[in-house]
């Protein structure tokens, strides 16, 4: 079993305890050797993103060297960032447009348009290098 990781903890926006679970399973999926990237559909502010590039820098640094060879999975796993970069899209289907948020409002067309890819990649690199973090563009 590896090490106490150092985990981010009070993150904006977010309870400790919801940053900490999110850590603990990338944590599991680097010990249970399960095989694959990590993907975030719709990055917004890049919190989670973040998030995540730090607890695999901290994953890589708490498990043996060698663990990835010896268990057959991808070393230097790769943190795919996918977004829009336009924010929400405008609700059309009935039963999206009837909800009370989005007649309300607080829920429109380009919200949650946040971090341009330069700023969510600089947010990212700052524990993760930028090889392994490939951002995609969706519409």
């Amino acid at each position: 079993m590896a090490g106490r990781i150092n985990y981010p903890l009070g993150v904006r926006g977010y309870q400790v305890a919801a940053v900490q679970k999110l850590c603990e399973g990338v944590d599991a999926v680097y010990g249970s050797a399960v095989q694959g990237d990590f993907i975030e559909f719709g990055t917004g502010w890049g919190t989670t993103a973040g998030v995540l590039a730090q607890a695999m820098a901290a994953c890589d640094l708490s498990w043996p060297a060698d663990w990835a060879e010896r268990h057959g999975v991808k070393q230097g796993r790769e943190l795919y960032l996918l977004d829009s970069s336009d924010g929400l899209p405008t609700a059309e289907h009935e039963a999206d447009a009837n909800m009370p948020h989005v007649q309300s409002g607080y829920r429109n067309r380009g919200v949650g348009k946040a971090l341009d890819p330069h700023q969510l990649m600089g947010q990212c690199a700052q524990h993760l290098p930028s090889e392994r973090i490939c951002q995609c563009s969706y519409s």
